[in-house]
């Protein structure tokens, strides 16, 4: 089986800085170019060591395979969107409703009691929140499923199972769920972050333990039951609990309407935010909404029209879910550029 690392001029992780009230976080940094890593592995210890190795480099692993190896070049383009795939990651966005990990990976589903898999902390574990059921767990699979297959069982997991849906949210947009089984890493162009968090002022407080191996009865996890996934009843499930969600916070009903802009889809109604934070780095200005806290929303410098994240949300246009940040930023940008423009002409009259 091949598997597929990205290493770019920087590690592919978070950086923390102690300070006297705790730690500031650096987003995952956005990079443009990137060189691939491709491996041979045949079982899942030798995963397992991949893993570790490319992580402590800084490397991130692609959920997917590459049309060709890349060298400090754009990824775009290069993936399958459909491929099928041999591997599951499950990226749990929460930390409780299960004593472990593997009570957690054995309650999911049938077809991983027993298996074995591996365990990747987060970044932040350690860090922002108490090792525990937070990361990524890798499961090798004994028959390849297609990665719109698997995106549809994630999100029936979320919905169907009691613990998971308990724990379902609206996200920022207010028209969408925030899932905490993460949705978007079984596409076949998603980065999952595998690196060490880089550690300012201290040391990484869980270290080596970052990455474990649990052996357990099977190595691959058995075909799924396709009774659980039926697209039109998930669907319908997944609408009626953000209209639960949205009478419990006092909103009125509202089902999402999507639109291409730029060739892209765009949630085109979200319910307008409030931008909490907001910050420069890297040629990306970064936002948190509603009073979150991971900086997990962002645009580029130049180009503020649309609003991206790291959370598997759709992508809005940044005007309609803070107009007045988009209004006010444009005007920046305009005045910025004017004076960049001004001292190009002056240097060109002091030339000449």
């Amino acid at each position: 089986m091949e598997v597929v690392f990205l290493g770019a001029d920087t590690p592919l992780t978070k950086l923390y800085r102690k300070t006297d009230s705790g730690f500031d976080a650096e987003s995952y940094p956005h990079i443009r170019n990137v060189t691939s890593f491709h491996e041979q592995v045949e079982s899942l210890e030798e995963f397992h060591h991949q893993i570790m190795e490319h992580g402590r480099q800084g490397h991130a692993l692609l959920k997917g395979l590459l049309d060709r190896p890349l060298e400090n070049e754009s990824r775009a383009g290069h993936t399958d969107r459909l491929a099928e795939t041999s591997w599951i990651c499950l990226d749990l966005d929460f930390e409780s409703g299960w004593p472990s990990i593997e009570a957690f990976v054995d309650d999911l589903d049938p077809a991983f009691r027993d298996v074995s898999f591996i365990f990747q902390h987060s970044a932040s574990a350690g860090v922002k929140y108490t090792p525990g059921l937070r990361g990524h767990v890798f499961i090798l699979l004994e028959e390849p499923v297609r990665a719109d297959v698997l995106k549809t069982r994630l999100r029936a997991w979320n919905i169907t199972h009691p613990k998971l849906s308990a724990q379902l949210d609206l996200t920022k947009n207010g028209v969408t769920l925030k899932f905490p089984l993460d949705i978007s890493t079984c596409q076949n162009d998603k980065l999952i972050y595998i690196a060490p968090p880089q550690c300012a002022g201290f040391d990484d407080p869980i270290g080596d333990r970052r990455y474990q191996l649990y052996q357990r009865g099977r190595d691959r996890a058995r075909p799924f039951d396709d009774a659980l996934v039926k697209d039109i009843e998930i669907d319908r499930l997944q609408r009626e609990k953000v209209k639960e969600l949205r009478k419990a916070r006092g909103l009125r009903p509202r089902t999402e309407r999507y639109s291409i802009y730029r060739k892209m889809e765009i949630l085109a109604n979200p319910d307008q935010a409030t931008v909490t934070g907001f910050k420069v780095e890297r040629g990306f200005v970064y936002l948190n909404l509603n009073g979150g806290d991971s900086w997990g929303y962002y645009f580029p410098e130049d180009d503020p029209e649309i609003l991206y994240n790291f959370k598997g949300e759709p992508l809005v246009r940044l005007k309609d879910i803070a107009p007045e940040v988009y209004s006010e930023y444009r005007q920046h940008l305009k005045e910025r550029l004017e004076a960049e423009e001004a001292e190009r002409q002056r240097k060109e009259r002091e030339a000449n």
